[in-house]
């Protein structure tokens, strides 16, 4: 489980240690610098791998997850960097945020 480290999230992923969930929650600050300098964050970073996975790889048939994964829309940056739209945008366009 991927956790945002950004606001309140952050107590969450520390709760979910402290049952015992260190291998399995991981803190990510979706905001922060991409390792990849075809991204401009975190967020379009992790969105960018999936898809990459998902020319190979495989999830559940189910209509909700197509709607979450074709929600956000992107643009290039200055940089020419991905971005991906953001939750106040996608919120005005009447598309949930996933």
């Amino acid at each position: 489980m991927f956790v945002d480290s950004a606001g309140i999230s952050g107590a969450v992923a520390s709760r979910l240690w402290d049952l015992g969930f260190k291998n399995v929650v991981h803190e990510i600050n979706f905001g922060a610098d991409s390792p990849d300098p075809k991204y401009r964050n975190m967020r379009a970073y992790m969105w960018g791998k999936m898809k990459e996975f998902l020319l190979t790889g495989a999830i559940d048939d189910n209509p909700r997850f197509e709607s979450d994964l074709a929600g956000p829309g992107y643009t290039m940056d200055a940089q020419t960097r991905i971005l991906l739209e953001s939750k106040v945008d996608m919120k005005e366009r009447g598309v949930d945020s996933p």
